[in-house]
């Protein structure tokens, strides 16, 4: 538990160190996680199949082996997966931030909920959030101190992409958006 925490803060650090990279650190964080979980799965199945294999010499012993190999690195294999899903998460959040067309055209779409309804735009985040809690796709699901990270990080990151879409739109408001789509349908084409 101190080194999951331990790596978390570390990832904070270079988040904070790392001026106008945040979103190439955020990127590369996510890569790394990916990377880091593809490994973890890798190395199980290898090691697995060796130490299956050297404990086993008899063939009728080799399926209790392997249920045994299997149940033993079961926690291995669910933090390696959650892992890749935590990293790919990481990814969609720093193309969200990123400053290509598509990902620009879905902020300046977003802006006027997420600075005129901040309320609505953390009840969304918060519905997702108890989502995966009751659904605990991974162990860090279940546990309360990863929960407890999980759910600062997505509030960081709720109010960091508020944040940069203010600064972006600071004139996009609903209420123009409505008006300009009425005076858009009234125009002779």
């Amino acid at each position: 538990m101190v080194l999951t925490l331990l790596g978390v803060g570390l990832y904070g650090a270079a988040l904070v160190l790392a001026r106008g990279w945040r979103r190439v650190t955020l990127r590369n964080i996510g890569i790394g996680a990916i990377c880091a979980g593809a490994l973890a799965l890798i190395a199980r199945g290898v090691i697995g199949h060796y130490v299956v294999g050297q404990l086993s010499a008899n063939p009728t012993v080799r399926p209790a082996a392997g249920a045994v190999w299997s149940i033993g690195t079961s926690l291995l294999s669910q933090t390696a997966i959650f892992l890749m899903v935590d990293g790919v998460f990481l990814i969609a959040a720093a193309w969200l931030a990123a400053p290509l067309p598509v990902a620009r055209r879905l902020r300046r779409a977003l802006a006027p909920t997420l600075r005129e309804r901040p309320d609505l735009t953390y009840a969304v985040v918060g519905g997702v959030f108890l989502a995966l809690v009751a659904w605990g796709p991974t162990l860090a699901f279940r546990q309360p101190v990863s929960v407890a990270v999980i759910g600062a990080l997505m509030i960081v990151g709720t109010e960091a992409l508020r944040r940069q879409t203010a600064a972006e739109f600071p004139t996009a408001s609903r209420r123009r958006k409505a008006a300009d789509a009425a005076l858009a349908s009234s125009s002779p084409s």
